[in-house]
């Protein structure tokens, strides 16, 4: 077989992806959608005060017919009318907790079922501590539960991600046969005959409608003796921040290739989602990666635009941090399902490859070191009100960076300093007497009853009492600087994403570049692919600890309206 030219699939700018054109004329042409109203709510509730309700904000969207500016007018002379009061607002001195308090404020809670915010005093902490070891008796009690791996799945929109992992859970029993032809109906009638198994996954209507991945789906399954909790990241770049939050909680990654020409060049050209996607999970912690060289059915599973593919992809991934033996590769079908859970039985496939299957390299993925003996810290993800079995009232969706929780455990919900309650958790599906790092759990809280669910938002943390998680609006990083369009110079407006966080900022001071033995002082601006210390001031006060105690509350990426500017992790806490 003749061997293409590797650069055939670079020079390629274009890609035919019908569902996600779809998507951008339908919200060019003036459509309100669901994803509209919800940012609209977002960013009005974030401009808005703790008295301002969700119902309130909602009314007033609907009487602006969804306008934003009509709608903010609206409220802001709602809130000239109401009197002072009610809703806690953060203490400005939220940083101070000493432990003596702390007891104090547990045993007024106990009689209490709704609770109120510690008071602060008078005497700094140190935003910078190295925290102490601690033994959590919930976790020599308890039956011991199998380590969870979680693992994201990444790739530029379209490769076929959804898909291959929807065909991989209905091949390992996690879907029904009588759930699989519902689907097939039910998006053939949708226009859309090949979404059935991305559709196991894809569960939200917008998703389904447009065909792209907007949220990042949870999806636990096992694997021999090996239990996964599966990330599906969202491929489209309008969705970045969600792709971010999945990929910081991950240990593992599986790199979605889609091998058709045009698509691999989409993806792979500068500022395309396969290279953004590969740098971001690798500088938020991800070092065990596979890559799935996907549709190659439609290639007619040639050996020569396999070998292509993995040549261009191995040099650059080492390039960008990963170390070669992390790195596997394997040949795939998602739509059809070959060398998916069962080695390859396509006859020209196997006339090149004989080595595992997709599922086989996903069971060599190993867990990584969790902070499990160090003070409690949840990242929250989301907020909602629950009426299950095990989870009732005012839940949150976490991910445990640190300690461990037990039922009945009294926890600060910080930057808002507020005691709360763990009434029940949930995860991996089932209920849990006790959560440990790195699971993600979902958790119902009880909490004062003036507290409205609306402001309990992503990248607020719930923490133990005697070691409250650090509040500040300024952090030292040594940040290493991506591909850039534009120097970054000081005072420039950005994206912080940390964990389930996402702020903005600035860069207040850039203090010092990094190149080799020598430094340079006060640069006045940053290039592409430097080192560099620096200062960021947030607009808002914010959770993070340093990458030495925590890294998924220590790592940061840095993006702005052209892309991922860098990527680094906090070295001090200012202020």
């Amino acid at each position: 077989m003749a061997r293409r030219n590797k650069n055939e699939y670079l020079m390629e700018d274009e890609y035919d992806d019908e569902d996600n054109q779809d998507y951008d004329e339908e919200n060019q042409e003036g459509v309100i959608t669901k994803e509209m109203i919800n940012k609209m709510f977002k960013d009005l509730r974030q401009v808005m005060p703790a008295k301002i309700t969700r119902k309130e904000i909602m009314k007033a969207l609907e009487d602006s017919n969804y306008n934003f500016e009509k709608a903010k007018a609206e409220l802001n002379a709602l809130i000239n009318s109401k009197p002072a009061e009610s809703v806690p607002k953060p203490s400005k001195e939220v940083k101070k907790h000493p432990k003596e308090q702390a007891v104090v404020e547990e045993e007024k809670v106990k009689s209490s079922p709704a609770t109120k915010p510690i008071p602060s005093e008078s005497t700094p902490i140190n935003l910078n501590q190295i925290y102490p070891n601690i033994e959590y008796d919930c976790l020599k009690s308890s039956e011991p539960r199998d380590e969870t791996i979680n693992l994201v799945v990444i790739g530029h929109v379209d490769s076929g991600k959804s898909t291959t992992m929807g065909h991989l859970l209905f091949d390992l029993g996690y879907v029904t046969h009588g759930k699989m032809t519902q689907y097939e109906k039910q998006s053939k009638l949708q226009g859309k005959p090949t979404f059935h198994y991305a559709w196991v996954l894809d569960e939200g209507t917008s998703e389904r409608e447009h065909g792209v991945t907007i949220n990042v789906a949870l999806k636990h399954f096992q694997l021999k003796d090996k239990n996964f909790m599966l990330l599906d990241a969202p491929g489209h770049k309008d969705f970045i921040a969600n792709m971010i939050s999945g990929a910081a909680q991950a240990d593992c990654a599986i790199l979605m290739i889609d091998s058709k020409k045009s698509s691999f060049s989409a993806g792979f050209k500068e500022k395309g989602q396969t290279r953004e996607h590969a740098i971001l999970a690798r500088c938020l912690g991800v070092t065990q990666l596979v890559v799935a060289i996907n549709k190659l059915d439609m290639r007619d599973w040639e050996q020569s635009v396999y070998d292509e593919l993995v040549g261009i992809l191995d040099s650059y991934l080492v390039t960008i941090g990963y170390k070669k033996e992390n790195i596997k590769y394997v040949p795939i079908s998602g739509l059809i399902g070959e060398n998916l859970t069962q080695r390859a039985k396509e006859e020209k496939l196997k006339a090149w490859y004989s080595g595992p299957c997709l599922a086989e390299l996903i069971y060599e993925f190993k867990a990584s070191k969790k902070a499990v003996n160090k003070p409690i810290r949840a990242c929250i993800s989301d907020a909602y009100a629950a009426s299950s079995e095990y989870l009732k009232g005012t839940c949150v969706s976490a991910k445990i960076e640190g300690g461990a929780i037990e039922q009945g455990d009294k926890l600060l919900l910080m930057p808002l300093d507020v005691v709360c309650t763990v009434r029940g958790m949930m995860t991996g599906g089932e209920k849990a007497e006790v959560a440990k790092a790195g699971d993600a759990v979902e958790i119902s809280i009880q909490i004062a009853a003036e507290i409205d669910i609306s402001i309990i938002k992503s990248g607020m943390v719930l923490s133990s009492i005697e070691h409250p998680i650090n509040i500040v609006t300024s952090f030292r990083a040594q940040i290493m600087t991506f591909e850039l369009l534009t120097p970054i110079p000081l005072g420039h407006y950005v994206v912080v994403y940390c964990a389930s966080l996402k702020v903005p900022a600035k860069f207040s001071k850039l203090e010092k570049l990094i190149m080799g033995d020598k430094e340079k002082k006060r640069p006045k601006c940053l290039l592409s692919n430097q080192t560099a210390f620096v200062v960021i001031s947030t607009t808002e006060r914010v959770c993070l600890e340093l990458y030495q105690n925590y890294k998924g509350l220590g790592r940061i990426a840095i993006r702005d309206d052209t892309g991922t500017l860098a990527t680094g992790i906090i070295t001090e806490l200012i202020a």
